[in-house]
């Protein structure tokens, strides 16, 4: 994994929430295309910085129409890049899209597995993750990684087991 940067591009980064009623898109994901560099992003367990603008250009990859994108570099695991609390934007009862165009930089032949994961934080600390798509990705070019979240979260209390 070290050695691997993990680019995302400019405008791809969408957490849409469908409103059912009027069909409208509401993008939950704060500084989505990285024109204010990573504010509101957080850097997992690894390093990251934004290449800006239409002059970026990082190892001869630009981006996505000419913006900016965002690029996680120290990686050592297959869990760490960026990550958004949207904790406040989330609405119950709703289903979001979520999308982000890809790609992968450094010594790697082929392609490799890039995956979309909701990071649930309980209130005991414990922490789980839900999935939320995965897309093959290369060096060559951009791909999309995309999935949906589920409309309903659920609270249930159970009793003890029956004898």
């Amino acid at each position: 994994m070290e050695g691997k940067r993990v680019v995302a591009s400019w405008r791809k980064v969408n957490g849409n929430r469908i409103n059912t009623q009027s069909g409208i898109a509401d993008n939950i994901i704060l500084n989505h295309d990285f024109s204010g560099g990573l504010h509101s992003w957080h850097p997992s367990c690894c390093n990251g910085y934004v290449v800006s603008g239409p002059s970026g250009n990082l190892e001869g990859v630009s981006s996505i129409s000419g913006g900016s994108y965002a690029v996680v570099t120290n990686r050592k695991e297959c869990w760490q890049g960026l990550e958004q609390d949207i904790t406040a934007r989330v609405l119950p009862g709703s289903t979001y899209n979520v999308s982000a165009c890809v790609r992968v930089l450094g010594p790697l032949q082929g392609s490799a597995g890039v995956q979309a994961t909701l990071k649930l934080e309980y209130p005991d600390s414990t922490t789980s993750y839900l999935f939320i798509g995965r897309a093959p990705v290369s060096k060559e070019q951009w791909e999309k990684v995309e999935g949906t979240c589920p409309a309903g979260l659920y609270f249930i209390w159970k009793g003890l087991p029956l004898e």
